[in-house]
């Protein structure tokens, strides 16, 4: 089976492949743009933004990159092995128009690009020099790049006239020298009005090193920068910037992604611009595949660009720049820039007037109602107090109660009928006749007053306890659990701990009464066979457990709330500071645990 499922699952994978070339054979609408260096470039991604705003504008295509990273693969062989692998990359892939970006892209484009995309019409985007004239030969739609040295360095002289010596900066490769013949070419016929000085060839930190001590009478044109003369490759980009930070005269630049950190500006070239630019051209093309000569699209991509901060900087007052000139990064007015935040400080300075005023009328008001709550809470702090009090009165006034009743019963009626069988004994000695029907009742009277006394001297004890008066907490509850033990036939085992000492008679009294009352509503409603009492002393508390394996109860039932003689019980147990707390489970027993504090007594 799982053979099967995976044959299904292959053969569903071949025909979505299959599928795929087919379907991207009938997109009519697949543009390649083909860099020079690495789509990833400030100047690259400015001019694919461009371009994509154009092509939007109109309909949609689907636009794919690739680089020819011109700066470390520069060779023959290098772009013969790329062109094999564009060719099976693009092989059943077919692309309507190939966009190519700089001399290097359109160089390969010019001579693999009828075998690699042989469907394809090809547009050459920024090219200028030799590769212009080759691109033009081919019939092939041109936008040029403009990068005019000359005028940029004729205006710097104006701003700057001092200036005596011009340094062109570039990098150490055979493309850097390369763009330097061309600077200098081009700055050829000013070389009688100031000395032009080629920068290149250098290590990457003496290169810098120079920069910060140009001579004053100097000015600098970043021409570019790929390599340094250890083999240490560069973005042309982030090296130019780099370079204009580091330098301690003007530097010059004919690029607009490389102002803002440290260059002053030039004529320069826009790739946004350049981008929209090509776009149109790319759209001429894919309405018309078949049209021959697309003229180049109106106007170019380069105008006067400047950083506010470096004219600043080299007091350069902007009247001094050419008409049209762009300034950028430029500072607004005070009341410009702070216009918005003045206006928001004022409306949050008005809103939190609002809320204070809110919050002191609520404050006032909250005052009144915590005044009265106030109040209140001390009545009922006072009524429970009374209460509090008022309970401990009744434990102590029912203790005292029960104390007299015990003593009455036993020293008083139980000693009267004591007498009483006594009496009756000595009157039935008196009848010798053992037959006679008169001894016989005498008998059974005497035998009633002494069961009575009997009785009467259990009633008392469980009224008050003498052992516990007199013999301490221990023996009156050894004593309890004997005589329960005899009363109700369920087996009841006290537990000390080694730790136990004496406590005080409240504590006593306490303790005896859970007990009690517990033992109570063992013979009552737990139908128990075994009942443990244990007694613990830790951490100034002593501590006792009343625990029975009988039938237990619902806490959760309303018949089952805890009865009145708990309430006492949890009642007398809070007057001394402790806890009291009670724990069953349906047919699973009953556990009543008591923790006091063995300091002083607060109870009345």
């Amino acid at each position: 089976m799982t053979a099967a499922v995976l044959r299904t699952c292959a053969a569903a994978v071949l025909l979505i492949l299959g599928r795929l070339p087919t379907a991207a054979a009938q997109d009519s609408r697949s543009v390649l743009v083909f860099y020079s260096d690495q789509a990833l470039l400030p100047s690259a991604l400015t001019f694919t933004e461009g371009l994509r705003e154009s092509l939007g504008t109109s309909l949609t295509v689907r636009l794919e990159t690739q680089h020819l990273d011109s700066p470390r693969f520069a060779n023959a062989a290098s772009d013969s092995a790329l062109a094999d692998w564009l060719r099976w990359r693009y092989r059943e892939r077919p692309v309507r128009v190939v966009v190519t970006v700089g001399n290097p892209a359109s160089a390969f484009a010019s001579r693999y690009g009828d075998s690699v995309w042989p469907a394809a019409r090809i547009v050459h985007a920024v090219v200028d020099g030799e590769q212009l004239r080759v691109a033009s030969e081919r019939g092939d739609p041109v936008i040029p790049r403009v990068l005019d040295y000359r005028r940029t360095l004729e205006h710097a002289m104006a701003l700057f006239p001092a200036a005596r010596e011009v340094w062109l900066i570039a990098g150490a490769t055979d493309n850097d020298r390369r763009w330097m013949d061309r600077a200098v070419a081009d700055l050829a016929p000013l070389g009688n009005r100031i000395r032009i000085k080629q920068v290149l060839g250098l290590r990457w930190d003496d290169l810098r090193d120079q920069l910060t001590t140009m001579p004053a009478d100097t000015i600098a044109i970043a021409v570019v920068f790929f390599a340094d003369a250890d083999g240490r490759t560069f973005i042309n980009a982030d090296a130019l910037r780099e370079l204009a930070r580091s330098a301690n005269r003007p530097v010059f630049v004919l690029g607009s992604w490389l102002l803002g950190s440290g260059a002053i500006g030039g004529y320069v070239f826009d790739p946004a611009l350049l981008g929209r630019l090509t776009g149109r051209t790319v759209l001429a093309v894919l309405n018309d595949p078949a049209a021959a000569g697309i003229p180049a699209p109106e106007g170019d991509a380069t105008s006067w660009m400047f950083d506010a901060a470096q004219l600043r900087r080299w007091s350069i007052s902007e009247s001094k720049l050419p008409a049209g000139s762009l300034v950028l990064n430029r500072e607004l007015p005070a009341w410009r820039r702070y216009l918005w935040p003045l206006v928001g400080a004022s409306l949050l300075v008005a809103a939190q007037g609002a809320i204070i005023g809110a919050l002191l009328v609520q404050r006032r008001t909250r005052r009144r109602v915590e005044v009265a709550l106030r109040l209140s809470e001390e009545k009922a702090r006072a009524s429970y107090n009374e209460v509090r009090d008022l309970a401990g009165r009744l434990i102590s006034a029912r203790e005292g109660e029960r104390t007299r009743i015990a003593r009455d019963l036993h020293d008083d009626i139980g000693q009267r009928v004591a007498s009483m069988s006594i009496a009756l004994s000595r009157i039935q000695r008196q009848i010798p006749d053992v037959s006679n029907p008169a001894r016989q009742s005498l008998s059974d009277l005497e035998q009633q007053s002494t069961q009575l006394s009997a009785d009467l001297r259990h009633l008392s004890h469980e009224l008050h306890p003498g052992a516990l008066e007199h013999l301490g907490l221990l023996e009156a509850l050894r004593e309890r659990c004997d005589d329960f033990r005899q009363e109700c036939g369920v087996s009841v085992q006290l537990e000390v701990s080694e730790a136990w000492r004496d406590v005080s008679d409240a504590l006593g009294l306490c303790l005896y009464r859970v007990a009690q009352e517990a033992l109570r509503n063992v013979a009552t409603h737990a139908k128990a066979q075994h009942v443990t009492i244990s007694l613990e002393q830790l951490d100034g508390h002593v501590m006792m457990d009343v625990t029975d394996d009988g039938c237990g109860f619902d806490p959760t039932a309303k018949s089952r709330r805890l009865g009145l003689g708990l309430v006492s019980l949890n009642e007398r147990v809070h007057m001394l500071g402790g806890a009291l707390d009670v724990t069953a489970a349906q047919g699973a027993g009953t556990r009543i645990a008591v923790r006091l504090p063995t300091g002083e007594s607060h109870a009345p």
